[in-house]
């Protein structure tokens, strides 16, 4: 059993690693828990190795199922406002790292990894692909995921509020 780690981490690498290192670890733990109480139910139709590679696939997906379904959002003070007050930060020109950390805080692992270095350190996407060993159009699909979240949480100061348009 102890290709469930390597099944977990290569189904995970294959996927974009939506999973950081950690949370891949834990999983295998999980994974393989569940799958030594199924072990009776093993009917001997392929290698165990194979079995072991669909519960742990299967495993897998759960696990992103549940992590979909956790609230990923901005932290909310009982009978606050669910829109959090902007700071003001031009995602295109670069964030502020005090401002910054604050929002990326609110991103999955992977997305703020990438937020940060192609931000405050000034990384390229090839740079960063090979640095954190995925590919360049996963930094890019990461990136701009994140982009887009981070733009729905920051609102573009430069847009007409009712306070301007009143006065």
């Amino acid at each position: 059993m102890r290709c469930v780690p390597r099944i977990l981490t290569a189904r995970n690498a294959q996927m974009g690693g939506p999973l950081n290192a950690d949370d891949v670890a834990d999983l295998a733990q999980d994974a393989l828990l569940r799958l030594w109480k199924k072990l009776g139910t093993f009917a001997g139709r392929s290698s165990l190795e194979a079995w072991a590679y669909g519960f742990c696939s299967l495993e897998l997906m759960n696990e992103l199922r549940r992590a979909q379904r956790r609230p990923r959002g901005l932290p909310v003070e009982a009978g606050a406002e669910v829109e959090p007050a902007a700071p003001s930060v031009d995602l295109d020109a670069g964030l502020m790292r005090e401002e910054g950390e604050a929002w990326l805080a609110n991103l999955p692992e992977r997305e703020r990894q990438i937020v940060r270095l192609r931000h405050f350190e000034g990384l390229e996407a090839t740079q960063i692909a090979s640095s954190i060993g995925i590919s360049v159009s996963s930094v890019k699909t990461h990136y701009y995921r994140a982009l887009e979240k981070l733009r729905r949480w920051i609102p573009d100061p430069d847009a007409p509020s009712a306070d301007k348009e009143r006065g």
